[in-house]
């Protein structure tokens, strides 16, 4: 698997991999009062783009490809069908989404022949040649992805927070590279990824300056990652170091 220079994409073979679209919560955000156009083309047009340049033929989201938790709506429905009918017709052959806690009811979609769906359980599948245990993260992943050499995860938006002497505190969006560790309800010892949210107004968990616990998802919860020793990268693919070494940056005390 490769990182996509400057986005928060990567492609395994011909499959593009994204996470966290989070397409319509600009409905929640007219709710509050924000004027906020949809971004469901630009989104489409950016993803199908990065398709071309990958040369990659299929599409798998890790999870929380819409935003309304509570369900699909029809206007959500129908922005929805626009953005995968979007994608398919700029010769995309495939879109598989691993179900996240945002995709509610997203299933619907299946039976109209748009997508395929993953469980929130996730899925051991085949890139490239290799084998990859794929899931959103929200729940304890399936024990099957334990046998994966390397497990996708997203959920979190991870970001690296910087601060300096005068206060200003600023996150920019990050590739978390680590590994797992045997614990409660998860057998996997294996190397990880977890993917930055490719929605920019989604917001995220700033991995420098908390605590495992205190991260989203169960592996998280149960600190069956080696945060401490966790790589962050940008999106650029300049290396930033290991968390601990990070953590001094961020503006946990001002």
């Amino acid at each position: 698997m490769k990182f996509v220079s400057g986005k928060p994409a990567a492609v395994a073979g011909k499959t593009l991999l994204v996470a966290d679209l989070h397409l319509g919560i600009e409905f929640e955000l007219r709710r509050k009062g924000v004027r906020m156009p949809l971004q469901w083309k630009q989104t489409a047009e950016e993803i199908s783009g990065l398709l071309r340049q990958t040369h990659a033929d299929q599409l798998l989201i890790l999870g929380d490809a819409k935003h309304d938790i509570y369900g699909l709506e029809l206007k959500e429905k129908q922005m929805m069908r626009s953005f995968f009918r979007a994608i398919l017709d700029e010769g995309c052959r495939k879109i598989t989404v691993a179900k996240g806690n945002h995709d509610g009811q997203l299933q619907e979609l299946v039976a109209e022949g748009f997508i395929e769906m993953i469980g929130p359980e996730g899925k051991v599948v085949s890139m490239g040649g290799k084998k990859y245990g794929v899931c959103h993260g929200h729940a304890w992943p399936a024990h099957e992805l334990a046998k994966a050499p390397l497990l996708l995860l997203a959920h979190n938006h991870p970001l690296v927070e910087f601060s300096d002497a005068l206060g200003f505190r600023w996150s920019e969006r990050a590739w978390i590279l680590g590994s797992t560790r045997k614990c409660v309800n998860y057998p996997g010892v294996q190397k990880a990824v977890v993917f930055p949210a490719f929605n920019t107004l989604s917001g995220g968990m700033a991995f420098n300056a908390k605590p495992c616990s205190q991260l989203l998802g169960p592996l998280f919860e149960n600190e069956c990652f080696k945060l401490e020793d966790v790589e962050a990268r940008l999106l650029s693919g300049m290396p930033l170091g290991r968390i601990r070494a990070l953590r001094k940056y961020a503006g946990i005390n001002s």
